[in-house]
């Protein structure tokens, strides 16, 4: 084992491992202030907020009425935004690593560059492996998984379950990133849900939120936890 490269990988997982526990506990503090407001019962379209007169014409209710439920909702949309985008960045960061310290393994995708790509770099294996990892898209549960078991040899989900849960949750995000957090047709396709809630916002209860928390830091902790014994046993 090449003593030079073992205690660049261990210095490398530390500060890999760091930073996640800081992006997680940037998660902590969306999660505490989100959920620090009680579930609503209002109904998903915001109609709730107007009242209607005897002659038929409207007011919104005052706007103390209001602030509660928007920002729970938006610190809400943040929180699977973020939480998702902290998982994707872990898969990344220990895949990259993965690769960097076990190069072997760059065999199995069989990339190609062009001489005018790694011409006068001082590590072209390097530019492989970035390219290698632009390739995967990691928000895809199904993909993120194989890759994780047939390049590295690891599971990132423990059962079933976390897997259909954090898909459920990277649906919410692309509804949240791509729709303005309104419920669409596609939404509705992917999560197999009703038409009846297409055009509602979504809105998640405090425990849809805690399980969601729960389940990043389930995730990137059982990566770290798989991914760290595995490289330093097959370090070259």
């Amino acid at each position: 084992m090449n003593n030079e490269n073992l205690n660049k990988t261990k210095k490398e997982a530390k500060e890999i491992s760091l930073t996640q526990y800081f992006d997680f506990l940037k998660l902590e503090a969306i999660f505490k202030h989100c959920t620090s407001f009680e579930d609503t019962t209002q109904s998903r379209k915001f109609d709730v907020f107007l009242e209607e007169n005897e002659d038929g014409s409207y007011n919104i209710v005052p706007e103390e009425a209001m602030i509660p439920l928007f920002e729970k909702h938006t610190f809400s949309e943040t929180l699977i935004v973020t939480g998702i985008s902290i998982f994707e960045k872990c898969c990344k960061e220990w895949f990259k690593w993965g690769l960097k310290y076990n190069p072997d393994r760059l065999n199995f995708f069989n990339k190609k560059v062009s001489i005018n790509e790694i011409m006068g770099k001082d590590n072209p294996e390097e530019i492989i492996i970035n390219k290698t990892i632009e390739d995967i898209n990691f928000k895809n549960v199904q993909i993120c998984n194989e890759k994780f078991k047939m390049i590295l040899g690891i599971k990132i989900f423990e059962n079933r379950e976390n897997k259909y849960v954090i898909e459920r949750y990277i649906n919410h995000r692309h509804v949240i990133s791509h729709n303005y957090g309104t419920i669409d047709f596609n939404y509705v396709k992917r999560t197999r849900g009703t038409h009846e809630d297409v055009g509602k916002s979504l809105i998640l209860k405090n425990s849809e939120l805690e399980e969601f928390r729960n389940l990043i830091y389930d995730l990137i902790t059982n990566i770290a936890s798989k991914m760290i014994p595995i490289v330093f046993k097959n370090i070259k």
